[in-house]
């Protein structure tokens, strides 16, 4: 195309008519305008009429045309280039977009493992700006020892291999980044390799979770392997072991691999009669989720050892047991010091025979039979040794233990298997005996019970003699509880002991009835003694020589609210048993002693008269006497020498030596010791000299049968000759008739008391006779 200096088109050929989409009239006759450019490819914009735009490269050259100066302007249509020029740009800057914006790191290396590109976040993820690692070889961002695996990954790239893998960078700060790093080589047209493309992902949290979770499973692994618990995880159905820990190698006596490889080796070691028990808990645990249980298992060994075991379902998210897992505690020890205690609960620690508890539990399973079989028949033998306590304390410490243990083997030797022997305590032993045809089968045990009793017991180099006397209750009476049958065969024992020991009793509905009495006696006495239903009576003792007044005897007696007068005979026992005594005894020595002081001083020319007090056992053993008595003494203010304390021979010599001790003591505060109901005892004569005793009493029940010339007179006749010789003063109790005065007067006796004289009286009435004291002589009457 030739446009003049004006801007006129003067040529235009084919194509160029074609590039504007205009006849070749309309652009000559149309001012074009002067075409720019400078000599240099310029390009152009040109609009069609129907609105296409087309790009064209011009190009301008200065010429002459038909004489005059143009310009040759040269078009060409680059539209189409443009256009994909303009397709590259934007893919381009696409593509820059993403890589930009990518969270994971991209790096080219080249043939020479130098970095060619890296994106912003790969070089933010090392700490670096991209400038600062373009160029920059890769071994630079890694440490040393990991040289070989960069080189031999870079090596697999180059040979066209893509690879995943971890590995570890190190960051500009020095600190380790781990990635998870995917390769994939780069070739020419030739098949060249310029170098490798990889696309970096940080996972160090990741591996920081599974760097915790390996250190967690390996604490885990450290601490199942130090605790001795056996812990384990079985398949659902327990049919294969999924892990067991090495405490299962002490517990059960088997290798781990030995449990891995048999399945059901663990399921062998359960003890057969728990093996029920253990199938049970493994169905409940499927339906409840957990099970807790005990059971004992046959160790390789042998050896019996009992477990606990604690199990527990795990479900996957859909409820489905996916395995059970399990902790089973050697319990050995715990079983076997529970079973100890148990033992040392239920029996005697002495005889190691069955106590108490154990015979009770035994005994009323024996009742609930019979209630179920009517037809089965047991009785209960109650045992106390006959007089064991004074041979206890005769004997060497020690010896009274020795002696229970061989009376227990031989009271067991001659029972059956099924039969009970307990020990109740002290000196009290039980039988049950089990599944007998009538009360001749306990009565047949019974005696041989005393038969082999008989025989000594050889201890230390010395023959002990001990028997005992035994109760007996059959079951024919139709007991409810245990307590009833064993109380039946209590009482049934205190009435053989009162039949003369020894011997066995076998209790009927009499016993009962006088122990419900005996028992009421007791609660009555229990409320007498704090309603101060008691007072004191006092029996005149006189001097057979002179017939004068010499003391008192202070005697006890208890006006019932509903039984009037109960006499000492019925109720001291009672209070000996129960201990009443010392509160009852105390009270007796003080108010005797007031009373004493009280007529000393109302009647001067009575002072010399004494006043006797009986002491029990209870109170001889009681440690507070000697204080008791000097603390009433000094409240009273009466002198020590107006009082005497009465003992009875057996009582001294069942308290031997304390009793002895304790008389010494009185006797040194001036205080006459008088031993009551002398010749029913069974003191030695040969001991006599040795007690500290002022008086002698001779008893009742010699006086009474007493006649001119008998054996008892010459009892007596003998009793007074023998305190004389001691030294000793004679009483005689019981007198009642002027030849028993006569006769006593006869054989030497100083001192008499018993109704011949007067009955025990209240005080008032001896106020009375101590206003006018009478002289008895055995031509007076009473």
């Amino acid at each position: 195309m030739v446009v003049n200096i004006e801007g006129n088109v003067r040529f235009i050929n084919e194509a160029g008519v074609e590039l504007f989409g205009r006849s070749s009239r309309q652009l000559m006759d149309h001012p074009l305008g002067l075409p720019l450019g400078n000599h240099q490819p310029t390009e152009i914009v040109i609009q069609q009429p129907q609105g296409k735009l087309i790009i064209a490269q011009m190009r301008v050259a200065d010429i002459k045309w038909q004489g005059e100066t143009a310009y040759l302007v040269s078009l060409r249509d680059i539209t189409e280039n443009h256009a994909a020029q303009e397709a590259l740009s934007k893919s381009e800057e696409k593509y820059r977009q993403i890589v930009e914006t990518a969270t994971e790191g991209i790096w080219m290396i080249d043939q020479e493992d130098k970095t060619s590109f890296v994106n912003k976040q790969m070089a933010q993820m090392l700490g670096y700006k991209v400038e600062e690692m373009n160029g920059k070889s890769l071994f630079e961002f890694i440490d040393f020892g990991d040289n070989l695996e960069v080189q031999s990954n870079t090596q697999q790239t180059s040979e066209n291999i893509a690879r995943t893998y971890d590995f570890k960078f190190r960051c500009r700060d020095g600190r380790e980044l781990w990635t998870i790093v995917s390769t994939n080589p780069m070739f020419d047209h030739s098949g060249n390799y310029l170098g490798s493309l990889a696309m970096v992902t940080d996972i160090s949290k990741r591996k920081k979770m599974e760097q915790a979770l390996s250190e967690s499973e390996q604490r885990l692994e450290g601490i199942l392997t130090s605790i001795q618990d056996v812990v384990w995880s079985c398949h659902a159905d327990f049919s294969r072991l999924i892990y067991i820990n090495p405490a299962a190698q002490m517990t059960l006596g088997f290798c781990l691999e030995e449990l891995y490889d048999n399945s059901f080796l663990w399921w062998e070691l359960i003890y057969p009669d728990d093996q029920e028990l253990v199938q049970y808990h493994r169905q409940v645990v499927r339906e409840i989720g957990h099970a807790e249980y005990k059971y004992r298992i046959r160790r390789k060994d042998g050896k019996i050892r009992w477990l606990s075991s604690r199990i527990r379902c795990v479900y996957d998210e859909k409820g489905n047991i996916i395995r059970i897992d399990g902790i089973d505690s050697d319990i050995t020890e715990q079983k076997q010091a529970e079973e100890q205690l148990q033992y040392n609960a239920t029996h005697d620690p002495l005889t190691h025979l069955p106590n108490r508890i154990l015979f009770m539990d035994r005994l009323e399973h024996a009742i609930e039979r019979q209630k179920r079989h009517p037809k089965f028949t047991f009785a209960v033998l109650f045992l106390d040794l006959d007089e064991f306590k004074m041979i206890n304390d005769s004997l060497v410490h020690g010896i009274g233990d020795k002696l229970l243990r061989e009376i227990a083997y031989r009271l067991q030797y001659g029972l059956e298997n099924d039969d009970t022997l307990a020990r109740l305590g002290g000196d009290e032993f039980t039988i049950l005996l089990e599944d007998i045809e009538d009360i001749k089968d306990a009565i047949k045990i019974a005696k041989s019970i005393h038969l082999d009793l008989m025989e000594p017991f050889v201890l230390e180099g010395q023959d002990i003699f001990i028997n005992t006397s035994i109760g007996i209750a059959l079951s024919s009476s139709g007991y409810e509880k245990a307590t009833e049958i064993l109380r039946d065969a209590d009482t049934a024992m205190y009435r053989a002991k009162a039949d003369g020991k020894s011997c066995y009793a076998i209790f009927d509905r009499k016993m009962h009835e006088r122990a419900v009495n005996r028992l009421q006696l007791e609660t009555d006495l229990r409320i007498g003694s704090n309603k101060q239903e008691f007072s004191l009576y006092y029996q005149p003792i006189i001097s057979l020589k002179t017939g004068q007044l010499t003391g008192f005897e202070a005697l006890i007696r208890w006006h019932h609210p509903h039984k009037n007068l109960i006499s000492p005979g019925q109720f001291i026992p009672v209070a000996e048993e129960t201990g009443l005594i010392i509160p009852m005894g105390e009270w007796i020595l003080k108010e005797a002693c007031q009373q004493m002081k009280q007529w000393h001083n109302k009647f001067p020319q009575q002072s010399h008269l004494k006043i006797g007090v009986n002491l029990s056992s209870k109170q001889l053993k009681y440690t507070n006497l000697l204080n008791m008595i000097d603390s009433i003494l000094r409240e009273t203010n009466l002198d020590t020498k107006s009082l005497k304390l009465e003992i009875t021979e057996t009582l001294l010599m069942e308290n031997l030596q304390a009793a002895t001790e304790i008389l010494l003591n009185i006797q040194e505060r001036e205080i006459e010791i008088c031993l009551d109901d002398f010749g029913t005892g069974y003191s030695s004569l040969s001991y006599l000299h040795r007690f500290p005793v002022n008086t002698l009493k001779i008893d009742r029940s010699f006086v009474m049968r007493m006649e001119p010339n008998n054996e008892n007179a010459e009892i007596v006749r003998a009793i007074v000759h023998l305190a004389h010789i001691l030294g000793l003063d004679i009483i005689a109790e019981g007198v009642e008739t002027e030849l028993q005065l006569e006769q006593l007067e006869q054989l030497g006796c100083e001192q008499g008391q018993g109704y011949f004289f007067a009955k025990p009286l209240p005080s008032l009435e001896v106020e009375k006779l101590l206003q006018n004291p009478p002289t008895w002589k055995y031509s007076d009457s009473p």
